[in-house]
């Protein structure tokens, strides 16, 4: 559905598509990912990041619910595919912009509507809901948060269940969950829940 609302003749597919992706893929809220800057982006390749599947970004205090600072980690797929949008679609509408008005002053926000200027909040939530239109499948950005919470904590709770199962001496699931954390409690802190509820 995304790809059939994303302007007129979907000059915006491949945005709606990559922010879909970055919210499923780290739970953000979509003022957090509206709050991104294009100077925060790391570069994957560099060597610290080799041997990672994920890159971590650091979110900012101001752009997180509660003002407090948190650790995400974006896999390397996904943030190339913003890297992508960044230098393809965004850089075609901020040079649109800059031709039109030369006073235009590129905002340091990733994502960007046709006309060069910061997508709001207000857009995307229009843009979901012209997608469950077309597609008939409802969702949301905050669908998303929670599709992400699900799949991450059913897959540490499998994690948990192979990790006691594979070792020569069984240990049980209190021992481990001291070890190794709380999967709900490493949930909480990936959405950065202040409480656990």
């Amino acid at each position: 559905g995304l790809r059939k609302v994303g302007g007129s003749r979907s000059r915006t597919s491949a945005r709606n598509i990559v922010l879909a992706m970055l919210l499923i893929q780290t739970g953000m809220r979509i003022s957090e990912a509206l709050l991104m800057r294009h100077d925060e982006l790391p570069d994957r390749a560099h060597k610290q990041f080799a041997k990672l599947r994920t890159v971590p970004i650091s979110l900012r205090r101001e752009t997180t619910k509660g003002q407090k600072s948190r650790l995400i980690r974006i896999p390397k797929q996904i943030l190339r595919e913003v890297l992508r949008y960044c230098e393809d679609e965004r850089s075609v509408h901020v040079e649109k912009r800059q031709k039109r008005d030369p006073s235009y002053s590129i905002p340091n926000e990733i994502w960007l509507n046709e006309e060069g200027d910061v997508l709001s909040r207000n857009a995307v939530e229009k843009l979901f809901n012209r997608a469950t239109l077309a597609s008939g499948v409802v969702c949301t950005p905050h669908f998303l948060r929670h599709s992400f919470a699900i799949y991450t904590l059913s897959r540490l709770i499998q994690l948990m269940g192979k990790k006691t199962q594979q070792e020569d001496s069984p240990m049980d699931k209190q021992t481990y969950l001291r070890i190794c954390e709380d999967p709900l409690r490493k949930v909480q802190q990936l959405l950065g829940h202040s409480q656990i509820s």
